[in-house]
């Protein structure tokens, strides 16, 4: 995975990069966290998703780092309110 394949795949839409076995198990990954959302996911705006996590009537977005002010907007604690970490990933790394 890593920068480079993201390139290849998101930006180039290589088709080595997009029929891959890294591609393969990465959908699968999200495959899994796709079962745990709530019926009216579809959508539903950022903003809207953050406030059903803030207010405990949601366990968990997958999100930015924008969302983090929202929640600080809210007054709501960071490291004992709420956190933040990166998705599940089979390398951990960063894309930009």
């Amino acid at each position: 995975n890593g920068p480079d394949f993201y390139k290849k795949a998101a930006i180039d839409l290589d088709e080595t990069a997009l029929s891959s076995p890294e591609m393969i198990k990465t959908f699968e990954l999200l495959g899994k966290v796709r079962g745990l959302h709530d019926a009216g996911f579809t959508g539903r705006d950022w903003a809207a998703a953050t406030n059903l996590v803030a207010n405990d009537q949601a366990g968990m977005q997958i999100m930015g780092d924008w969302a983090k002010g929202e929640f600080l907007a809210k007054w709501i604690k960071p490291g004992g309110d709420f956190f933040c970490f990166p998705p599940p990933t089979a390398t951990a790394n960063y894309k930009f």
